[in-house]
């Protein structure tokens, strides 16, 4: 029976591939919106974070619920991420990782509490908005550098309010999920 015990732990453990690779690719959304942006660009570092910020909270709370055996939590996080995979065709290789910890989550749930479903349901409603506040609005600008030589415009500007908003809601679900998986079973 212990190593039954073991073989799972290190079973489990190979699931965490994925969820690292959904982490690594929150990090690089933040990385490749920020640098991708024109010098003189109006949005800042923080449209970049805030672009990045669901998938990365969503790879950390699937990496977080693996270890902890939360399956209905790595099921709402690989949920949330599918949104952000289809905004580009680049992103769509983030639906292997994704598939993996869906197919995992799903395989491990058998008779999950009511809290789990609704902790669960948070993460893709909170997650999933979070990110869809970034795309979803019109505010169309142009911008000019002070002296004069550099400008640009953009549709898709992330404001400082939008990106403040999107991180407020990222932050609350994984303070809400994170602390009801860390506390103990009982």
């Amino acid at each position: 029976m212990g190593t039954d015990v073991a073989n799972q732990g290190a079973a489990s453990r190979l699931w965490l591939i994925p969820a690292f690779v959904v982490i690594a690719s929150g990090t690089t959304l933040m990385a490749a919106r920020h640098y991708a942006s024109e010098p003189d660009d109006p949005e800042g570092w923080l449209a970049g974070v805030a672009f990045g910020a669901p998938a990365l909270m969503a790879g950390i709370l699937a990496l977080l619920a693996i270890l902890r055996g939360y399956p209905t939590v790595v099921v709402g996080a690989s949920i949330a991420v599918i949104p952000i995979s289809l905004v580009s065709v680049i992103l769509w290789p983030l639906m292997v990782p994704v598939t993996l910890l869906l197919a995992f989550g799903l395989q491990r749930i058998s008779r999950p509490a009511a809290g789990e479903i609704v902790i669960g349901g948070l993460i893709v409603v909170g997650l999933i908005s979070a990110f869809v506040l970034l795309l979803v609005h019109e505010d169309p600008v142009t911008w000019q550098s002070a002296d004069g030589k550099r400008g640009g415009g953009s549709s898709d500007i992330i404001t400082t309010v939008e990106a403040s908003a999107s991180l407020t809601i990222v932050a609350a679900v994984g303070l809400v999920a994170g602390a009801t998986m860390l506390r103990r079973h009982s």
